[in-house]
Order: C-alpha cells, then structure tokens, then sequence
C-alpha cells in the first residue's frame, strides 16, 4: 500500500509522506522494541511505555507486566547494592575514626 488511498481526503493525507508498510511478526516487533528498550538504558522511560503500549495494543498485558515487574525488580536491586555500599563507606568510615590518635 504505498500510493494514497482516492478514497480519503487530501486534509487526512496531508502532511504525511506516503511510504510502504512492511509486514513485521509479532516477535520481529517485540525484538525490535526490546533493542530500543537495551539501547536506552541511562533513560529508560520512554522505551518502556512504547514496549507497554506495544503489547497493549497487542492484547499481551501479562507480558507487558512481566517485563515491568522486571524492570522494577532490576532498579530494587541497584537501590539494595547502593545501600550496602553506603553502609560498608559509613563503616570504614567509622572504623577510621575509632583508629585515629587524638592530635596533643
């Protein structure tokens, strides 16, 4: 379908390029999405509402839960690995302390 449809006015038309539409799988789809998704890691937001909005249209919202769930439980275990470190620096820290000699 790369012409115009006549049947639809130039107003729905315009503005848009006409461009031919490539069938895609639903696999090739979510793969391509999931790549965005990688790719974006330093910001992830909008990779993951385009991924929800991809499987909601799609009728898959257990996966798109699946993969949020993942998503939260990946940025948890960051947030529980910063704190340890917070925790070992404040006991270093501590221990340093304790150690040192009073300047007389």
């Amino acid at each position: 379908m790369s012409k115009a449809d006549p049947q639809r006015s130039n107003a729905e038309t315009k503005g848009r390029p006409e461009r031919p539409y490539t069938e895609m799988t639903f696999e090739a789809a979510e793969q391509q999405r999931l790549g965005r998704h990688e790719a974006a890691k330093d910001d992830p937001r909008a990779a993951m509402w385009n991924l929800a909005c991809f499987y909601r249209r799609a009728g898959q919202l257990d996966r798109a839960f699946r993969n949020l769930k993942q998503q939260f439980g990946e940025a948890l275990e960051d947030c529980r690995r910063a704190v340890a470190r917070i925790e070992s620096l404040q006991e270093h820290i501590a221990a340093e302390s304790a150690n040192r000699k009073p300047d007389d």
